[in-house]
């Protein structure tokens, strides 16, 4: 079970390459992760250096995508404690 915990640290942003992959991961999207990987570094081999390093994602998206995973799980939880209560006898 994956647990995800919101610090209140500041915390390292998320290079923008990483958050596509995450995303793409996320999303079932393996064909496109591959597609993206492959132009991404090809670019960075050519040299085109302003690519590696180009931003990070802002904090508000990274927050976003780390409650959605929380919320997913708590919703999973949810139902997991209402299935079990059907069967709780007074």
């Amino acid at each position: 079970e994956q647990k995800t915990v919101l610090s209140s640290k500041h915390a390292v942003p998320e290079a923008i390459e990483d958050f596509l992959c995450n995303f793409l991961i996320k999303m079932g999207m393996t064909r496109t992760l591959d597609c993206f990987q492959s132009e991404w570094y090809e670019l960075i081999q050519k040299g085109v250096t302003e690519l590696r390093g180009g931003g990070h994602v802002p904090d508000v998206y990274t927050q976003n995508m780390l409650l959605e995973n929380e919320n997913k799980i708590l919703k999973k939880d949810l139902k997991h404690y209402k299935e079990a209560a059907e069967y709780v006898i007074f």
